[in-house]
């Protein structure tokens, strides 16, 4: 489904593959957390502690965010879901986690009408409420929905309710459903049930797939776990930028210590005229990081595809813009611009959402715009893809690779015609275990697939890292365990030195992101 991008990504992620007899790393540990002190602002200091979610509540204006709610109707979370929820949201989360959620809708109403999200221009508002009964959230909905009605009557505007479920919303789990015929939990999705899946989806745990397969109440559980880990100021140039930094410090790291079993047993050389028998598992530091390698290599895809996200900020082409509005049977295109006198591919999104909500659209033209628009963002992507920044990043990560690479090759395809008969056979499956490992590669970035099919084949190749690495512990001896630590300790400065580069990075990135949710909301209160 994903075309060029998918399929140079997939050639460059194939040749580092096919080298990795005992590559390097590219991803793997969990980076350490962001203790930067500009976090705390976001948040919230109401104790919820104690208080189970069991009630999902979206609330979809232009901007969009969520909630969930505890049983006696306390909000435990909230969070915006697009940017704009965002904007709204930023430095209000406080003002909104443990009030009742009446009180909360009200105070929501107000911000949306204040920043001029809520207007006679933009009167409607679309609410989900997902409880464990529907005789619960419908009630529940009944209140939520008179809340906000009253409380923009108090404020001088009419404005109508309603549940429909956003038209791109809708665009996308056809898509999915498409794309997964034979996934029955994906097919019986209901459109209420995706926009849960894709909200507990968003924490990074769990996948699309693995939500479609949970209940209501175990999506809202997860939802309410992501909303924990979110960062309140993610906008897309902030979760493209902590991907490339996080890429580079995974890597970075990985190449200084998946290699340390590689150096013992190449030291092991030189004692083997003594000692022939060891020749029998010279091969195993090269299996493990070859293992481990592909492991980080599968997840690197979900890192690098995440940059590819930042695409909504594009301007699409003249051809773009020409054949929606002729689709649309628009006379011009001022209505397609954003607040900057703009067309991206954002606004083009933003005006067809509205635009298939105040009009009758047959489903042909409805088809054809979803065309449109998938083209389109296939395009931004290209173009994003091509950026100096991400060839900047790209580069890096192979530069990291392609040194341990050429050492390692070299020094292995002299070991392999010394190996008995038995440990040729295991590194040589090894070696085929990576050829079909770049083949599975290249096929799931061609379907478009990168998302519980890329984690299952980490976590197998990872399973096969760990099985050699016990092995490992199981053959060196006490001194040569003890030598790897020591070799440990001595990257230890090296390390700490890559992790405040990273923490540097994400800092930087997290005060850009807060920056513009700042001024953005000061521009939309100094527009009313």
């Amino acid at each position: 489904m994903k075309n060029i991008i998918q399929k140079s990504l997939a050639l460059l992620l194939v040749a580092l593959l096919c080298f990795a007899t005992v590559a390097c790393s590219l991803t793997g540990k969990t980076p350490p957390e962001n203790t930067d002190d500009s976090t705390t602002d976001d948040q919230t200091s109401t104790d919820v502690t104690g208080k189970t979610a069991t009630t999902f509540v979206g609330i979809d204006i232009n901007p969009s965010l969520e909630m969930t709610v505890s049983e006696d109707g306390t909000v435990i979370s909230v969070y915006g879901s697009n940017e704009d929820g965002k904007i709204l949201l930023y430095e209000e989360e406080a003002k909104i986690v443990g009030k009742n959620i009446e009180d909360a809708v009200a105070y929501v109403t107000e911000l949306a009408t204040e920043l001029g999200y809520l207007n006679e221009n933009n009167p409607s508002v679309s609410t989900l409420v997902t409880a464990g009964t529907d005789e619960a959230g419908a009630a529940l909905k009944e209140k939520i929905d008179a809340k906000i009605v009253s409380s923009a009557n108090a404020l001088g505007l009419a404005v109508t309710v309603d549940a429909e479920t956003a038209w791109s919303l809708l665009c996308e789990l056809k898509d999915l459903q498409a794309a997964n015929p034979d996934n029955d939990a994906i097919q019986n999705l209901t459109p209420e049930k995706y926009r849960l899946a894709i909200s507990a989806a968003n924490g990074g745990d769990i996948t699309i797939e693995a939500a479609a397969e949970l209940s209501n109440e175990q999506l809202i559980a997860e939802i309410n776990s992501a909303h924990a880990t979110l960062e309140a100021y993610a906008t897309e140039a902030y979760l493209a930028a902590k991907a490339r930094a996080m890429s580079i410090w995974q890597s970075s790291t990985g190449v200084l210590t998946d290699g340390i079993y590689t150096q013992i047993y190449t030291s092991r050389a030189a004692s083997l005229l003594t000692n022939p028998a060891q020749i029998a598992t010279i091969h195993y530091g090269a299996m493990y990081q070859a293992y481990q390698t592909s492991a980080r290599t599968y997840l690197a895809v979900l890192d690098l595809m995440t940059f590819a996200n930042e695409y909504t900020s594009c301007e699409p082409d003249a051809e773009t813009v020409t054949a929606l509005s002729t689709a649309l049977g628009l006379s011009d295109t001022a209505a397609l611009k954003n607040e900057d006198g703009k067309i991206t591919l954002g606004s083009l999104i933003a005006f067809c959402e509205d635009y298939m909500k105040t009009h009758e659209v047959s489903d042909a033209v409805q088809a054809q715009v979803r065309e449109i628009l998938a083209e389109a963002k296939d395009a931004a992507e290209l173009v994003v893809m091509a950026s100096d920044a991400y060839e900047t990043e790209l580069t890096a990560l192979k530069n990291a690779v392609q040194g341990v690479v050429t050492t390692v090759t070299t020094a292995s395809s002299a070991v392999l015609p010394l190996l008995p008969a038995d440990a040729k056979a295991e590194f040589e499956t090894c070696l085929s275990d990576l050829r079909a490992t770049a083949d599975k590669i290249a096929e799931i970035m061609e379907s478009g697939d990168t998302s519980d099919a890329v984690r299952q084949l980490a976590e197998e190749a990872q399973k096969k890292a760990d099985e050699v690495e016990a092995k490992i512990k199981l053959d060196l001896s006490a001194d040569e365990l003890a030598t790897a630590e020591q070799m440990r300790e001595t990257l230890t400065e090296q390390i700490n030195a890559l992790t405040k580069a990273f923490e540097d990075r994400l800092t930087t990135a997290e005060n850009a992101a807060k920056q513009f949710l700042r001024e953005a909301r000061d521009a939309k209160k100094t527009k009313q």
